[in-house]
């Protein structure tokens, strides 16, 4: 498992580093982008409107939890499934990856075949 050290170095990646672009955000841009074109296909072969009901669902109810301290998303039980990254990282600090998922998985979405 991560340790909390590993949390609090890559909690928040800067986009550009020493003027250049920052290697770790580059990483979630791309993981981000993969992803959400891969979940958006996925949901878009049932239904536009599912996609768009389940992805404001799904934000909408973390950000009332996430306000009133409630923790939806048992990090510590899928991070022993998902070694790869840190999940509680990914999910609550990393915007680069963020902004990535859920614009492509919009596009992926609501894009016409």
């Amino acid at each position: 498992l991560p340790s909390q050290d590993s949390y609090v170095r890559n909690a928040k990646v800067p986009v550009v580093k020493e003027g250049r672009l920052n290697e770790k955000a580059v990483r979630q841009i791309s993981s981000g982008s993969i992803i959400g074109l891969c979940a958006g296909l996925a949901v878009s072969t049932f239904s536009r409107s599912l996609a768009l009901i389940l992805g404001l669902l799904v934000v909408g109810v973390q950000q009332y939890a996430s306000n009133h301290g409630v923790n939806i998303i048992p990090y510590n039980r899928l991070q022993k499934y998902v070694t790869s990254i840190d999940l509680r990282s990914a999910v609550q600090d990393n915007v680069a990856f963020k902004i990535s998922f859920g614009t492509t998985f919009a596009l992926a979405a609501f894009m016409q075949f």
